[in-house]
């Protein structure tokens, strides 16, 4: 069966949307510092239109933590966006 510009367009709301806004940050150890660093991303992505914001911590990784913004909050925020890089050994 084909899908039809009707059928995608009713199952557009379902797909995760990306978000407008994006960050994350590995080098902070401190509940304080992760919070104000929050707090710092927040306040910048407000100025520029962020109306909803999800904050997440890595399950493998103590200290790594991101923020995502949306202008408009999505009705499926989707997977956290986690941009992993592998490391080199010196």
């Amino acid at each position: 069966m084909r899908e039809t510009e009707a059928d995608k367009a009713a199952m557009a709301h379902l797909a995760p949307v990306e978000p407008d806004f994006i960050s994350q940050n590995g080098d902070l150890t401190s509940d304080a510092e992760k919070h104000d660093w929050f707090q710092k991303q927040t306040d910048e992505y407000r100025g520029r239109g962020g109306q909803h914001f999800r904050y997440s911590h890595h399950d493998l990784i103590p200290n790594l933590i991101l923020i995502e913004g949306w202008k408009e909050r999505p009705r499926n925020e989707g997977e956290p966006r986690w941009a992993l890089v592998a490391q080199k050994d010196n």
